[in-house]
């Protein structure tokens, strides 16, 4: 039995061992496989079973997913916390071994200038195109500073609009309820441009202008430095852009029915005499005019300005938009814009001229002007429309995998360690306003958050009415000490966020400010044993008077003559007493 136990030991060790051993090689031998795949297709469906009439759990576009198994033509993968199966195409599926702890010590020298809480991303991306280059752009501003100079202007948009629109699909919790983006008296958005344009709010404006939520292969084209190179940029490559677009299609000039044309030749010539990207030109119409190019300012036949096209939508807003866009159109010369080559060509003109030569060389700085912080030179009021124009280039360089691209990213100051997240998409609001405050200097505003102040000799209250919906998250009442105080009021919205408003209460002595909601009068001595004033006697209230008594927070004022129920001119542990007999029945304190 001694023997049998000894081997028997002898053998589940060197069994422990052996495992020890194989999973160690395991490991060693998965480094050096492939571990992820790189999608450089679009709506790559990632399937529940192995055939593709399983069910499509999701579609990838120009993405990186974790390999899971080769098993030939099917690849068992994980993306975004999903499991499924891809149908491998080498086409637009390639498999490749990374690991972000072996670094190219020479990439790691052009990203160092970078914050840390970048350099992953631009690590994956630099494993997939190796010759990329990315260099930072400080921006002399947080990213809280720079979504409020685009979501409200000086002095709290007085006079002037939100800057940052977004189209009606979309929830109101993606809406903007600062001034002049919402009524309250008839509880309803502000349509800022025809067609259902409103506010957008601060935090999907913050989400869009978070360079760190876009660093990946297919939304990264928005950084991308925008100047035509022959080298880089053919007619091939355009192709791969307008495939599925009416810019793949021969077009007529509506007055000159006998101009046919191609639009990649068109495109080119813009490119050619206007120094900008074909690939950039082909996004901007087809962001701008829609897969299909149905708008009337690109028709020729709008009434009053028959035969004249803007295919970049230049000066088309206010309540006509097609009029004022077509009028402009009617404005230029070299070239004039009475034919499609001509629109194209002077609209690529007028990219380059106005923005990419004024240092604004990418959808980003287009659309944020973070170069010289000036709202008023933007092309763009749509908060996504810099993504949206990136990943209409990103089937053009997809499969360019040598391609020496450029990319000019901004970096804000006081970066924080993780990035501005996409609020979800509801119909809860973002109500997060304090309807009114009575009794402050100078008279309270809503959309004014700061510089108000409050004078107090005793214990007082302030009125404080809220939107429906919002709710404060701050104290009801606030001790003060002699001198300046600063209260602070914060109200949550539907949706969760907040804002704070801040009070500069001077107070003549120790006392309690009270913040009465939604308007109710308060209560602070009009019942004897009320101290908080809340309209009933409760234990709280002796603790106050023991609080009193204590020279830890002395009452005065109306705090002080509730406490009083003697009515004798002070403050003694009999008062207290009278609330512990009303409490337990045996006495009513009138």
């Amino acid at each position: 039995m001694k023997i049998y136990k000894k081997v028997l030991s002898v053998f589940i060790a060197f069994t422990l061992l052996f495992i020890s051993f194989f999973n160690s090689n395991i490991t060693n031998v998965s480094a050096a496989e492939n571990n992820i795949i790189h999608i450089f297709g679009t709506d790559v469906n990632v399937r529940e079973g192995k055939s593709t009439s399983a069910k499509s759990l999701c579609k990838i576009n120009h993405d990186v997913a974790e390999l899971l198994s080769d098993e030939g033509e099917w690849l068992k993968i994980k993306y975004n916390d999903i499991v499924g199966y891809i149908k491998y195409n080498s086409g637009w599926i390639r498999k490749l071994s990374y690991n972000p702890n072996n670094r190219d010590e020479a990439f790691e020298g052009q990203i160092s200038a970078f914050p840390d809480s970048y350099k992953d991303s631009l690590r994956l991306l630099h494993a997939l195109y190796p010759n990329w280059k990315f260099t930072p752009f400080n921006v002399n501003l947080t990213l809280a500073e720079a979504v409020a100079m685009e979501t409200t202007c000086t002095n709290h948009g007085y006079g002037t609009d939100n800057h940052k629109y977004l189209y009606y699909t979309y929830g109101d919790s993606w809406r903007s309820m600062d001034f002049g983006c919402y009524d309250w008296s008839t509880n309803t958005f502000v349509e800022k441009e025809s067609g259902g344009w409103t506010g957008a709010s601060r935090e999907i404006v913050a989400f869009y202008m978070e360079p760190r939520n876009f660093l990946n292969p297919y939304e990264i084209y928005m950084f991308l430095e925008q100047k035509y190179d022959p080298s880089k940029q053919n007619a091939e490559g355009l192709s791969n852009i307008v495939k599925g677009t009416f810019l793949e299609r021969p077009y007529t000039d509506i007055e000159h029915p006998n101009n046919d044309g191609s639009y990649i030749n068109a495109i080119m010539n813009a490119a050619a005499q206007s120094n900008v990207s074909p690939y950039i030109i082909a996004s901007k119409i087809i962001q701008e005019q829609g897969v299909e190019g149905t708008s009337q300012l690109i028709s020729g036949t709008y009434p009053g300005y028959a035969g004249y096209y803007n295919y970049f939508n230049i000066k088309a807003y206010g309540d006509d938009i097609v009029g004022n866009g077509l009028a402009y159109a009617t404005l230029q010369k070299d070239p004039t814009w009475n034919t499609r080559q001509g629109a194209i060509i002077g609209g690529a003109k007028f990219l380059g001229n106005n923005y990419i030569s004024a240092g604004q060389s990418t959808y980003y700085f287009q659309d944020y002007n973070m170069v010289d912080l000036n709202i008023h030179h933007q092309y763009a009021t749509a908060v996504h429309d810099a993504r949206s124009k990136g990943v209409n280039v990103a089937s053009g360089y997809a499969d360019k995998f040598n391609y020496p691209l450029e990319f000019t990213i901004p970096v804000f100051k006081n970066t924080t360690a993780t990035p501005a997240q996409k609020p979800a998409n509801s119909n809860e609001k973002n109500n997060y306003y304090i309807s009114s405050i009575s009794g402050l200097t100078p008279t309270f505003n809503m959309y004014k958050f700061t510089d108000y102040s409050l004078s107090l000799e005793t214990d007082g209250a302030i009125d404080v009415v809220l939107p429906s919906g919002a709710t404060l998250t701050t104290n009801d009442e606030f001790r003060l000490n002699a001198g300046i105080n600063n209260v602070v009021l914060t109200v949550k919205s539907e949706t969760g966020f907040t804002n704070s408003y801040h009070i500069s209460v001077n107070a003549a002595n120790n006392c309690t400010l009270y913040i009465n909601k939604n308007g109710s009068s308060s209560n602070i001595g009009n019942m004897l044993g009320d101290v908080n004033g809340d309209g009933k006697i409760t234990i709280g209230d002796g603790g106050r008077i023991v609080l009193h008594l204590s020279e830890k927070n002395i009452l005065s004022g109306a705090a002080f003559n509730a406490a009083d129920i003697n009515k004798d001119g002070a403050i003694t542990i009999g008062d207290g007493g009278k609330i512990v007999l009303h409490l337990l029945g045996r006495l009513n304190i009138e």
